[in-house]
């Protein structure tokens, strides 16, 4: 494994799929901590959860039923020995039934999901040691919020 710079992953991953974001009329804001220390990974794989969760907040957003511009927000900040990177949309949020098995192989919502892209992140995030969580937000919408832990100093 090597240093992983998170903010690099997000605003590249951002980046990638902004004009799928525009074409969907979904509003995407990027705030991304200063100075955040690297974390000890594979890059690609990290790369995969953000993208994961960046493309299924994006079609959550979507269906948000209240009118409001569908919109996700990425965040990333460091706690203590930790960073965090927050990705979070205006949907409907996520019933207590369905968070119970969002993380499961095989378990969807989706017409046409797999249901693998959440149980492979939570795979990938813990062998990183790290922690992936879910929850509603008071204002509408979901969060899943990534921690990892920040690398050694050398």
């Amino acid at each position: 494994w090597s240093p992983v710079d998170v903010n690099a992953i997000a605003s590249n991953t951002t980046e990638l799929v902004r004009n799928r974001a525009t074409l969907n009329d979904v509003v995407m804001t990027v705030e991304l901590a200063p100075d955040l220390p690297p974390v000890s990974g594979d890059h690609h794989e990290l790369q995969q959860v953000v993208l994961n969760l960046v493309m299924n907040a994006m079609e959550a957003a979507r269906v948000n039923g209240s009118g409001s511009r569908a919109s996700i927000g990425v965040t990333t900040e460091r706690t203590g020995d930790s960073i965090q990177l927050s990705v979070r949309d205006s949907g409907a949020g996520i019933s207590a039934d369905v968070q119970r098995h969002l993380f499961e192989p095989f378990f969807t919502t989706k017409k046409n999901g797999l249901g693998m892209g959440l149980s492979i992140s939570r795979s990938i995030i813990e062998l990183h040691g790290g922690r992936i969580l879910v929850h509603n937000l008071p204002e509408g919408g979901a969060e899943f919020r990534v921690t990892l832990p920040a690398a050694r100093a050398a």
